[in-house]
């Protein structure tokens, strides 16, 4: 039974090590074999915190590992309400922060082909496969070096080396999705005389392929913008709208979230604004862009009593005179406008005319004099030429 060599002699690498038989035989086979293929070798375990035996596991593994003269490290997670999900970001974030603070080159998981036929059936099924099919060979610094090995051939290699293996009951437990599919989907695939699991990951590599494309195609539209015309968007593949909305919100989304939006770029709707996690989609008009959404405190007022160059939302108020106090602040309900000529106009009247975009409104910076008369409402008007007093322009930092 061979590995994936994917590390230099040179390398400092890491084992994700639980005690089960699929990290134990990986561990084994570093510790004899493969000895010799990298420079040191660490040990990462996470005790989850779940479980009553987890802690003598963790004692066990670490006496293991200072016999081999390795060095143990080890976290104790204490998560509220746990998930499958929240322990693996738990032990991920673990494991980076590990290898960073210990110049660790990699880090190696014990990963094989039957995890990446469940994780294939869990992605189709659950509609995840938006965010790519099956696990990655490599994955940043995370390798796993036995993917293309069965779970038949590291039982056999436990057996036949004697591998001390601490197995976790809660994996026979079918309430988690992975632990049904394994125990009950995958099973009545390889007992129908039709059907092969193997066909599972030759889908894998044929999406991959596909999946390239679609990525492709959704980064050059994407590419060297800020804003997204909808007209260009809704001309797209479906399957390609999706895959832009997921690059742009940054991170795993539900399939649910991602048809939403498409659908309300599809419609007639004038603004909308969608959240979800640290991002949210702004429809305004013609255009749509996905934003980070800003924690910062939207600055309400400010008041300028002296040239120069003033910071307000994301605005620059360049102001080269100014005789008497002005203040700066947001928009209230009631504003009105007197135009030279035209009489008065809501402020909220000007921004649907000119089509401003429902977040900009909050933060555009509206001009009031020292006699409480607005003289500008950020770049769209400025009547100052009324007042020889004043001389001051209004840009946008960054264009919409």
């Amino acid at each position: 039974m061979k590995l994936n060599v994917r590390w230099a002699k040179t390398d400092h690498i890491a084992i994700a090590l639980s005690g089960g038989v699929d990290s134990s035989v990986l561990y084994h086979m570093l510790s004899t074999s493969y000895k010799d293929t990298y420079q040191s070798l660490t040990i990462f375990h996470v005790n989850h915190g779940v479980r009553v035996e987890s802690k003598h596991e963790q004692e066990v593994l670490e006496r293991l590992a200072l016999k081999n003269g390795h060095v143990f490290l080890s976290i104790r997670l204490e998560l509220d309400d746990f998930t499958q999900q929240k322990g693996r970001t738990a032990r991920y974030q673990f494991f980076s922060a590990m290898m960073e603070s210990h110049g660790i080159d990699y880090c190696l998981t014990a990963h094989h082909a039957d995890d990446d036929v469940e994780t294939i059936l869990h992605e189709l099924l659950s509609t995840r496969h938006l965010y790519g099919v099956g696990i990655k060979e490599r994955h940043g610094k995370f390798l796993r070096p036995m993917l293309h090995l069965s779970k038949v051939k590291i039982l056999d290699y436990a057996k036949t080396y004697g591998v001390l293996v601490l197995e976790d009951v809660s994996n026979e437990r079918d309430d988690y999705t992975r632990n049904y599919i394994r125990h009950n989907v995958v099973p009545a695939i390889d007992v129908h005389p039709s059907l092969s699991t193997k066909a599972l990951l030759q889908f894998k590599e044929d999406f991959s392929d596909m999946d390239s494309l679609v990525t492709e195609t959704a980064k050059a539209f994407l590419k060297d913008k800020n804003a997204f015309n909808r007209d260009a968007f809704n001309e797209l593949n479906k399957i390609v709208k999706l895959r832009v909305l997921s690059i742009l919100f940054n991170d795993y989304i539900e399939r649910a979230f991602i048809e939403e939006c498409v659908s309300i770029l599809e419609r007639n709707t004038a603004q909308a604004e969608l959240s979800k996690n640290d991002f949210k989609l702004v429809v305004s008009y013609d255009t749509f862009t996905v934003k980070k959404i800003d924690d910062e405190i939207i600055d309400e007022v400010r008041v300028i009593s002296s040239p120069g160059k003033y910071k307000f939302n994301g605005y620059t108020i360049d102001v080269e005179l100014v005789e008497e106090p002005i203040t700066v602040r947001t928009r209230r309900v009631g504003d009105r406008i007197l135009l030279p000529n035209l009489g008065t106009k809501k402020v909220n009247r000007i921004f649907i005319d000119k089509k401003i975009p429902n977040h900009l409104r909050d933060k555009m910076p509206i001009i009031v004099n020292s006699d409480g008369q607005i003289i500008a409402v950020g770049p769209i008007y400025n009547i100052i030429k009324s007042f020889n007093h004043l001389k001051f322009d209004i840009k946008l930092d960054i264009k919409e």
